[in-house]
């Protein structure tokens, strides 16, 4: 004798508003991947945009906002803030220092050379994600 289940199967047709209610999950879920994405995004091109609005000043304006006033010919301070003499090892830091700013400083002039307006054109990639989001 056959048995009365040989057509059954297990399989279930799931309702409309389950259909809809799944969809929408996936919608969502894939929303806040973009908005992840583009958050990722906007805060690589944001620390771009500090990194380039800081190397734009010069090494010695770099050093002036600091309080240092006597510079070599270079631009590198002499004397403390206070016109006190540098210590040896403040010496060294300073030289340290002025060699990073300074390369970050002709890093940042190629670049505007090439491109003068690559600092707004950035900023209006920023500006144009945050509005994404």
């Amino acid at each position: 004798s056959a048995s009365s289940t040989a057509g059954s199967s297990n399989f279930q047709i799931a309702g409309p508003f389950v259909l809809l209610a799944e969809k929408q999950a996936k919608e969502l879920a894939k929303a806040e991947a973009a908005k992840v994405k583009i958050r990722n995004k906007l805060n690589r091109l944001n620390t771009d945009l500090e990194k380039w609005k800081s190397a734009k000043d010069s090494p010695r304006t770099k050093f002036e906002a600091k309080g240092y006033t006597q510079f070599d010919d270079k631009g590198v301070p002499t004397s403390n803030p206070d016109g006190s003499e540098l210590e040896k090892s403040r010496k060294k830091a300073i030289d340290k220092e002025f060699k990073k700013y300074s390369g970050d400083h002709e890093k940042y002039l190629k670049k505007a050379e090439s491109d003068p307006e690559f600092l707004q054109k950035l900023e209006a990639e920023v500006s144009a994600l945050q509005g994404q989001l």
